[in-house]
């Protein structure tokens, strides 16, 4: 592995070299006792302010170096030879460091591995952070200028390492604005093709929820449609000054299954290989639920709403949360637990309802949405499974599904007094319609649960950075590397960042 002299600082001699610091983990392949983290400075793009720091190597490097990790722990069925591993890839932003002047972003590039029976024997859990490496941060905010740059070589690598290991599965895990903004898809509040896997009408899944057939578009078929954008492009652009992107999406939209060009390539991320973010989602469609549910109780009097705070959201919100709720704000500053919370008192809410308001057909409905979120919240954590039980609870799954979209299209997923289904989102579509595919192929292939999708531990990763950077960063320099230092010793060792 070449290694690049630390000393040289001049962009100048280094072909215009960029600010992007390298750790050299060379020497870390043995795991001694004591080792030396060299910095090396080398080109990642030609954007100048491109700043960020990276495990010296490619990504068949971080693939060994988890291996041998698990290796070392002594853990099962870990052999870098017979296959059969798990690689989940997420890449993540965050905001670490904020002030009256600044926004300090950082973009975390992250791989965690494991086999099936590490899950099932409770050896390594899907929702930590202490078997994630962190190989590449990258400060700058989640933008199409920001990322591309830094993701494109990343995933040639990638796709010629899954050539070699083809024994092996790859997942991509990421949040829905990351997904969108690699794929350049047609975005997800667009009107006729949102959708990401297939070309569904926005809607059409809610109105037609038992007899509509979610066709996912294949790979051959991505291609083409990925192929069609460029060629328009570049003959539009050419004999027409006046064709803008805005019109080339709107075509995008209507006519090309919502597939761009200006994303990554599908042979370099694929989208089979893509699976959504259980923990985002339950987040996202609670907050939905907790929104419509506020809908509902300001039609209500005065007298009801006050009883509501007192007798439901006080035994298990704290003060913020009811200043959220009775000023209208909006609850994306929610997190995992507080959504979890909610779900969990979901019988409460449907007692005082039951007690104290007219039983509507809007209430009706809706007290069953909740009671049918509360069961499949449950499923899509489950991660280790019990083979005699998981079928009949997969089965079940996808019956509560169907009615819990019934429910839906008369209340949460259509506007108000219609039952059109225009307030289907891109994380109530994947729901509904990838979900049960992804569940019985994650089943199938590894005899796990859908809940090995999640994004917590990634999410904790990001935690574990902005305290690192909290506590020991003076802000000069390129902050990210000593990020970096300490996030390989939670991974090395197994311990927490602070």
């Amino acid at each position: 592995m070449e290694r690049i002299d630390s000393t040289v600082t001049n962009e100048n001699e280094r072909d215009g070299g960029e600010n992007e610091e390298f750790l050299n983990f060379e020497e870390m392949q043995s795991y001694p006792d004591e080792y030396e983290l060299e910095l090396a400075l080398r080109r990642l793009s030609q954007q100048k302010e491109l700043i960020g720091a990276k495990i010296d190597g490619g990504y068949a490097e971080y693939m060994n170096l988890m291996m041998k990790k698990h290796m070392d722990k002594g853990r099962m069925n870990i052999d870098g030879n017979d296959g059969g591993q798990i690689v989940i890839d997420s890449i993540d932003g965050a905001e670490h460091r904020k002030s009256k002047t600044d926004i300090t972003s950082i973009i975390s590039f992250s791989s965690m591995m494991f086999v099936s029976d590490m899950i099932q024997t409770k050896e390594v859990t899907a929702g930590s952070s202490l078997n994630i490496l962190t190989w590449q941060q990258v400060r700058g905010t989640e933008t199409l200028h920001t990322m591309m740059p830094a993701v494109k070589e990343y995933f040639e690598e990638k796709k010629a390492y899954r050539e070699i290991r083809r024994n092996d599965f790859f997942y991509d895990l990421h949040d829905g604005k990351m997904l969108y903004l690699l794929t350049q898809h047609s975005a997800w509040n667009r009107k006729y093709k949102p959708f990401l896997l297939c070309n569904c009408l926005r809607g059409e899944g809610v109105t037609g929820n038992e007899e509509h057939r979610c066709v996912k578009i294949s790979h051959e078929n991505q291609i083409v449609s990925y192929q069609r954008s460029r060629r328009r492009w570049d003959l539009k652009t050419r004999r027409d000054q006046s064709y803008t992107l805005k019109k080339h999406m709107d075509w995008i939209d209507q006519n090309n299954n919502g597939i761009s060009h200006f994303g990554l390539h599908p042979d370099l991320l694929p989208r089979d290989g893509i699976r959504f973010d259980t923990f985002h989602m339950k987040c996202a469609l609670t907050r939905k639920l907790i929104g419509y549910l506020r809908k509902i109780l300001l039609n209500q009097s005065t007298d009801i709403n006050d009883n509501f705070c007192s007798e439901v959201l006080r035994k298990f919100w704290n003060d913020y949360h009811l200043y959220v709720w009775r000023n209208k704000k909006n609850f994306s500053s929610f997190v995992g637990n507080e959504i979890a919370i909610f779900v969990a008192n979901i019988g409460l809410i449907q007692d005082f309802f039951q007690e104290n308001l007219v039983q509507t057909n809007e209430i009706k409905d809706f007290m069953k949405a909740l009671g049918l979120w509360r069961k499949i919240f449950k499923f899509l954590s489950i991660t280790y499974i019990e083979r005699n039980t998981y079928l009949n609870k997969m089965e079940q799954f996808e019956v509560e599904l169907k009615r819990f979209y019934d429910v839906g299209s008369r209340t949460f997923l259509s506007t108000h007094g219609t039952e059109n289904g225009m307030e289907e989102t891109f994380y109530c579509h994947a729901l509904r319609y990838y979900i049960p595919d992804i569940t019985r192929v994650t089943y199938e292939r590894h005899s796990l649960g859908v809940g090995i999708f999640n994004m917590q531990g990634f999410e904790r990763r990001n935690k574990e950075s902005k305290n690192c950077m909290k506590r020991f960063s003076n802000n000069k320099g390129n902050i990210v590397v000593n990020n970096m230092k300490r996030l390989w010793d939670v991974f090395r060792h197994e311990v927490n960042a602070v």
